[in-house]
């Protein structure tokens, strides 16, 4: 009976830090659900991960896969870099707002009031 190859763990995260020599700490966050209240929980887990070619940025967002020990702290390695704030794209894994609490326009909040709109006469 051949077996079948085991999957890795592919986690999605963001850039924390990317201060170090060839390691970034990428923060992954997992929502679940309260067992009791039901109220969705966040909860988040750093890890240290092995960038080698030096390529994220703090605030990238990226896949990390696990590896080896390759020091104290260092126990997954960058898969690839998904999406970063200088590339203009959405985060991969955002999370999708519930229904019924959208902002549309009709909820938008009015910006402050310029001094026209007190009735005061601009100066030029």
């Amino acid at each position: 009976m051949a077996e079948q190859p085991r999957r890795r763990t592919v986690e999605v995260g963001v850039v924390t830090s990317a201060k170090m020599e060839k390691t970034i700490k990428v923060e992954v966050e997992r929502r679940r659900q309260h067992p009791r209240y039901k109220k969705h929980i966040r909860r988040r887990t750093v890890y240290f991960a092995r960038d080698e070619a030096r390529t994220a940025r703090e605030g990238d967002w990226v896949e990390i896969v696990p590896s080896r020990p390759l020091s104290k702290r260092v126990r997954w390695r960058l898969l690839r870099v998904l999406a970063g704030p200088g590339k203009g794209v959405t985060p991969p894994a955002a999370p999708a707002a519930s229904p019924g609490t959208e902002a549309g326009p009709a909820d938008a909040q009015p910006a402050e009031p310029g001094p026209a709109e007190h009735g005061q006469e601009t100066s030029a």
